[in-house]
């Protein structure tokens, strides 16, 4: 029987062995300079994240698009509400009213999220600058935990700094900071890959509990597409290494058992983690108009072939700056709505996979030369898969995965390339690493001349302008498709610089500082501009004090909601998420996962009475100018009916445009309730008086009165997770009027609550405290568990 100590120095020794391509030391000529201590990698990385933002640090620069329309309203009104000590599951600020917490994309349980809580300031909004710092924070841990995976796989010292760089300010990242849940999932993914890998590399069960919490945590910052992609990817590396262990071993023995078993329980645990969040959002998502798709609306933001291209020259085909600045609008068609038409703007930030034209090219040649072991297969193949799936609807690959279960619900096939990155710029420190063991070597040298040389012609024909004609790029465009200047000097820098290594004339340390340096300042003239807004997204939101009480019920008695827009000519009087920030009830909204109730099947006039509007705005014929309009006609919080009818969802709609109804005096149901015959006729002696007490986020308070027997209409959007009860006993909701909801009400007084209630909240959170408990249990035994499953 193997001691603990005889077996950590087996897999000490299969470790080095398996990474045979990056010796620790090297006899001849220049050798891989002396690994620097971490702490001088962290001060890199606090350089350049500090280099890189320095703008949006010092108030200078603003992030834009949906950080601005989104992200920080609806993380103002999270921080806000937890802060007032209460879980907001209820947003019914914006378009009428919808779920918040079970909106995946607000993220409430991701850690540093709820962080923002301290910062909420007396105007409701996290200040910009607090939302800002924590998403370039993300930058720099990224950083850090790149450069942790990278020396794990004993990638060296400087090798391991340019490409943690190269990785986290890498378009698919950076350009996505305006999502920052894109780049919250990628900051940890290298983290969750180094206790994965180490774990199973080990049969350590305290490291794959640990990549399990941190995948679990990072699962709840909210983007389910990348999540599900996170969960794939380290399921077809745990396939991958337990295939390779049982070649490698001839045997299915305990190495591979315990494998399996710690592999799937760190996803077993995230996945529990993450219930507390997925149950919630899997019922939201039944219900919003994102739910309904097809193959065309999933490979929207397909990778296209000649687009290649721009992971050397990433402005080839167009580009946007920060608030959609261009001097050279994207030039691609693509299909939305079954036609073919020019691309949104949206289709550059979505499809862009530049990482440095440096990395790439290291990467490419270290794919060429640098030797292969079991995980360096595997980073091919995910850079591969990744790439082709990124083509979506222009190669076979992405449309066999639409018919598997969750792929097909999402759009832009290309966020899978980030995988590729992510393998890429592995590869171009391993390659680094591999030229210092090449010192002096011709025929390496000859490759090099030849891959430069392929390279440097490229780049000649791009700066001429011969590209951009061959593809049909019209001329006054050129000299904004390429940064000719810094490409060429880029290049010709790197190229020598790689020439002198292999000679043996500058070290591994100067070359390493050299392409830090060149790929850091690469990456920052060709993206830097995309972040740097110069409208500060809280001037936004700032609303005159007389027209926010204006627009603002003033009691819960007097309860309403308005509309803040016109559509024909475009005008808003206040941001379409403003009353998230200055609670006022509004009509309008933006959230990608809309309800598909929030489309009611009424005229104006119909709709202001059915939700409660007080007041439109229009603009007034005689001024010419927008002005708001008090509706004389509304019913109120909720009012009551004498008669019902009964018809299903199924044409709904349709039946509403043809059978217009009085909705203060009938309501049609959208379940056949057995009493609903006592509900046919419109009584005219009916007396009723309802009065809303108290109207909260998740809680709304009514008292009532009736002379009869009716059915309880609200001007509140319909959704399965709310209970109503009367005088304390919980009586059923019923969809109503397509989509608001109604109880039953007996005569006489009585006390409606009507209260959010998550029975897939509650579930979930079930699911999060049994993964918890049992990850400390699996911390405090792991010796105990390892040593059980490692014994001969």
């Amino acid at each position: 029987m193997k001691t603990k100590k005889e077996k950590n120095q087996i897999s000490s020794d299969n470790q080095i062995k398996s990474n045979t391509s990056i010796p620790a030391n090297i006899k001849t000529g220049t050798t891989l300079a002396k690994n620097l201590p971490i702490y001088w990698a962290i001060i890199i990385f606090a350089v350049t994240t500090l280099v890189f933002f320095n703008g949006h640090l010092f108030g200078d620069f603003y992030f834009w698009e949906d950080f601005a329309e989104y992200i920080l309203p609806t993380q103002s009104f999270a921080a806000s509400q937890f802060a007032d000590g209460t879980i907001p599951f209820w947003n019914p600020y914006s378009l009428g009213g919808m779920p918040f917490f079970a909106d995946i994309q607000v993220g409430f349980f991701y850690p540093i999220n709820r962080l923002l809580t301290l910062f909420v300031g007396d105007n409701g909004m996290i200040p910009v600058g607090v939302l800002q710092f924590v998403i370039i924070l993300h930058f720099f841990i990224a950083q850090i935990n790149y450069f942790i995976f990278a020396r794990y796989l004993k990638i060296s010292f400087w090798g391991a700094v340019f490409s943690a760089i190269a990785y986290s300010f890498a378009f698919p990242i950076l350009l996505h900071i305006i999502h920052p849940m894109i780049v919250y999932h990628f900051t940890w993914f290298p983290l969750i890959f180094f206790f994965f890998k180490k774990g199973l590399d080990e049969q350590n069960i305290k490291l794959t509990t640990i990549a399990g919490l941190i995948l679990g945590f990072t699962m709840l910052s909210g983007h389910p597409q990348v999540t599900l992609y996170f969960g794939m990817i380290l399921g077809l590396y745990l396939v991958w290494d337990v295939v390779a262990s049982i070649m490698k071993e001839k045997v299915f023995n305990k190495i591979v058992t315990s494998k399996i078993t710690f592999g799937l329980l760190a996803l077993f645990l995230a996945v529990g983690i993450y219930s507390i969040q997925l149950f919630p959002s899997n019922e939201l998502a039944k219900h919003s108009v994102r739910s309904v798709t097809n193959y065309e609306k999933s490979a929207e933001n397909s990778l296209q072939l000649k687009q290649v291209l721009t992971l050397a020259f990433p402005k080839l085909f167009g580009y946007y700056n920060a608030d959609n600045e261009t001097k050279y609008p994207t030039n691609y068609t693509d299909t939305y709505d079954g036609k073919e038409q020019q691309v949104k703007n949206y289709y550059y930030w979505e499809t862009a996979i530049y990482f440095g034209i440096i990395p790439l090219i290291l990467a490419l040649f270290g794919l060429f030369v640098v030797p292969k072991d079991s995980f360096k297969w595997f980073l091919i193949f995910i850079i591969a898969f990744g790439l082709f799936y990124s083509f979506g609807k222009y190669f076979v690959l992405h449309q066999a995965f639409y018919n598997l279960p969750f792929f097909g619900v999402f759009r832009n096939p290309v966020r899978m390339f980030t995988f590729s990155m992510f393998g890429l710029t592995l590869f171009s420190g391993f390659f680094f690493d591999y030229i210092f063991q090449q010192i002096n070597n011709r025929k390496v040298l000859n490759y090099t001349f030849v891959f430069f040389g392929a390279f440097f012609l490229l780049v000649i024909f791009a700066i001429t302008g011969s590209l951009q004609s061959f593809l049909g790029i019209e001329k006054q465009f050129v000299e904004y498709s390429i940064n000719s200047t810094s490409v060429l000097l880029i290049v010709i820098f790197t190229f020598t610089s790689i020439y002198l290594a292999i000679k043996g004339k500058i070290s591994s340390t100067i070359l390493g500082i050299i392409l830090t340096i060149l790929i850091f300042a690469d990456i920052y003239i060709e993206g830097s501009d995309f972040t740097k807004s110069k409208i500060n997204p809280a001037q936004k939101y700032e609303i005159n004090a007389d027209m926010q009480k204006f627009l603002t019920p003033q009691s819960h008695q007097d309860f309403y909601r308005v509309k803040t827009r016109i559509y024909s000519p475009s005008y808003m009087a206040a941001q379409r998420n403003q009353g998230l920030i200055s609670e006022i009830y509004m009509l309008e909204g933006y959230n990608p996962l809309v309800l598909k109730l929030a489309s009611i099947p009424f005229p104006w006039e119909g709709t202001f009475q059915l939700l409660n509007v007080k007041y439109d705005i229009k603009i007034d014929s005689t001024q010419g100018m927008p002005v708001f309009y008090e509706n004389t006609n509304r019913l109120g919080a909720a009012w009551l009916v004498t008669k019902a009818k009964y018809h299903d969802t199924v044409n709904a709609r349709g039946y509403f445009y043809e059978n217009p109804i009085d909705i203060s005096k009938e309501v049609v149901l959208h379940s056949n309730i057995p009493t609903i015959n006592k509900y046919n006729s419109i009584d005219s002696n009916f007396i009723q008086k309802v009065v809303c007490t108290n109207y909260s986020p998740s809680k709304i308070e009514y008292k009532t009165s009736s002379n009869k027997d009716a059915m309880m209409v609200f001007a509140e959007i319909y959704y399965p997770d709310w209970i109503a009860t009367i005088d304390g006993k919980e009586t059923e909701i019923y969809q109503a009027n397509y989509s608001v909801r109604a109880i039953e009400l007996p005569k006489g007084e009585h006390k409606i609550v009507m209260e959010y209630r998550s029975k897939g909240f509650q579930a979930g959170a079930y699911g999060f405290m049994i993964s918890i408990i049992l990850s400390i249990i699996f911390l405090v035994l792991s010796n105990k568990i390892n040593s059980i499953f490692n014994k001969n």
